[in-house]
């Protein structure tokens, strides 16, 4: 079972992820602000996306998937911290369910990080049996 769940919540940061990017995250006097529009709200979340997909394939160094996986979260917050003061200094009319999203790949982060951990448990208990 070594693998599976951590790069299943990873995908699903993944495609979390893309979702916010392709969809708007408010509205400011009835124009949808769209984070394409915003490069300091896309970089970062696009980022994160590609780090959740770099980090799948680094299973075979559970310390530098477990460090990925963590930068991967802060430049998730970083881009949902920087859609709010977007939306604040726009004048915000209306906040979307897209403002959601990043919080949610960030706990998809954590259950991946805590799979890669719980493996390094296992394997550690593997060698004590050696």
């Amino acid at each position: 079972m070594i693998q599976r769940v951590q790069s299943l919540w990873l995908l699903a940061a993944v495609a979390v992820m893309a979702v916010f990017c392709v969809l708007p995250f408010g509205s400011v006097a009835g124009k949808a602000i769209e984070v394409a529009s915003d490069i300091f709200v896309l970089v970062p979340a696009l980022v994160s996306a590609l780090l959740c997909l770099v980090a799948i394939f680094l299973y075979r160094s559970h310390g530098r998937q477990k460090a990925v996986i963590v930068a991967s979260m802060a430049f998730a917050i970083i881009s949902e911290a920087f859609a709010l003061v977007a939306l604040l200094l726009a004048n915000l009319s209306s906040l979307s369910w897209t403002l959601l999203l990043p919080p949610a790949a960030v706990v998809a982060q954590i259950a991946a990080w805590r799979g890669v951990n719980a493996d390094q448990r296992l394997l550690r208990s593997y060698d004590r049996l050696r």
